[in-house]
C-alpha cells in the first residue's frame, strides 16, 4: 500500500503502517491498518477495513475520534450498521484513505507518537 510507504517517509521511519489481515472467512475480508512504533513497541490501529470476494464496496471504520471529527453517518455495511466510509469504486477508495489520513485527530495521532518516540531512546 503505498500510503503506508508515505507515511514512513514522512515520518523519518519512526512511525510506518502496517496493514493486518484480521479475519477472513468464506466471502468477507477484514484487515486493520496500524500504526506502528517498534522504538516504542507499540502499535495502534487507525481504521479497519472490509470487503467481499467481489471486491467493492470497501467500508473503512475509523478509530471513534476520527468517526465523529468526519461526523460520519451510521450506513448499512455488509453486515450490519456502523459509522463507516463507502467506496464503491478505485476513486473513491482514495477519496477514503484521504478523508481518514487527513484527518486533524489523525496528525494529533501522529505527531504525539513521533515525540513520544524521538524521547525513548534503545
Amino acid at each position: 500500500m503505498e500510503q503506508a510507504e508515505l507515511l514512513a517517509q514522512h515520518t523519518n521511519n519512526m512511525v510506518k503502517a502496517e496493514v493486518v489481515r484480521v479475519d477472513a472467512n468464506d466471502d468477507l475480508f477484514r484487515f486493520d491498518f496500524d500504526l506502528v512504533v517498534r522504538r516504542l513497541d507499540y502499535r495502534f490501529t487507525l481504521f479497519e477495513f472490509f470487503y467481499s470476494v467481489e471486491g467493492y464496496p470497501v467500508f473503512f471504520v475509523p478509530y471513534s475520534k476520527i468517526t465523529n471529527e468526519l461526523e460520519l453517518r451510521r450506513i448499512h455495511t455488509l453486515n450490519d450498521f456502523r459509522h463507516a466510509l463507502r467506496a464503491d469504486d478505485a476513486d473513491q477508495l482514495l477519496e477514503c484513505l484521504g478523508r481518514i489520513l487527513g484527518a486533524n485527530t489523525t496528525r494529533n495521532i501522529l505527531e504525539t507518537l513521533i515525540g513520544q518516540a524521538k524521547k525513548f531512546k534503545r
